[in-house]
């Protein structure tokens, strides 16, 4: 009785071993079939091959060459306090050196933020026509709340400010040796605005 359990125990382990390496030269052949370059015989296995690849296993090209970052956008503002308007100052700045120190911090997240009003501030540049599409944009009504709201923070005694966006392109890989990172600059002003 215990060698006939035995041998069905090590059925069982020889088939699971089986099942296991089947299965792994199915996963292995589908995905070689799947990234190989489509040829004549393709029509002939695509089917199979793509009912097992999508959607858990597929893959993009996009996993191991990203689009490489060619600008970057900067938000600058200053604040007016009695007649004398403050330097430019970059609100990211600080927070990234926090950040950058405790990396669990939240301080990333209100780089976010700012990244996000200054990419929606280039967006609404190209939409406005005319000063009126000043006064009603939604994005540009955001970075005034913003601002206003860091530099009663900041300068208690802050009449007015500005807000500008710097569009910085990044120079090209075979030119990055040479003096200074980026290469062209764009700085879209925007009117001084009362607090």
């Amino acid at each position: 009785m215990g060698n006939f359990k035995n041998k069905i125990g090590h059925l069982i382990s020889l088939l699971s071993i089986s099942l296991a390496v089947v299965i792994f030269l199915n996963h292995l052949i589908c995905t070689l079939l799947y990234l190989a370059p489509k040829n004549p015989t393709s029509r002939l296995y695509r089917e199979y091959v793509s009912r097992y690849m999508f959607p858990l296993f597929t893959q993009r090209w996009l996993l191991f060459a990203p689009e490489p970052q060619t600008s970057q956008i900067k938000f600058i503002y200053r604040c007016e306090i009695r007649g004398n308007w403050t330097e430019w100052k970059d609100p990211t700045y600080e927070l990234i050196q926090r950040h950058q120190k405790n990396r669990l911090s939240y301080y990333g997240k209100e780089v976010y933020v700012f990244n996000a009003v200054a990419r929606d501030l280039t967006d609404a540049q190209i939409i406005i026509r005319s000063s009126s599409d000043l006064e009603t944009n939604k994005d540009i009504a955001n970075a005034k709340r913003l601002f206003s709201t860091i530099c009663l923070r900041d300068f208690s005694e802050s009449s007015r400010f500005q807000f500008s966006v710097i569009s910085l392109d990044a120079k090209n890989y075979s030119e990055r040796m040479k003096a200074g990172f980026y290469g062209k600059m764009i700085k879209m002003d925007y009117p001084a605005i009362k607090i």
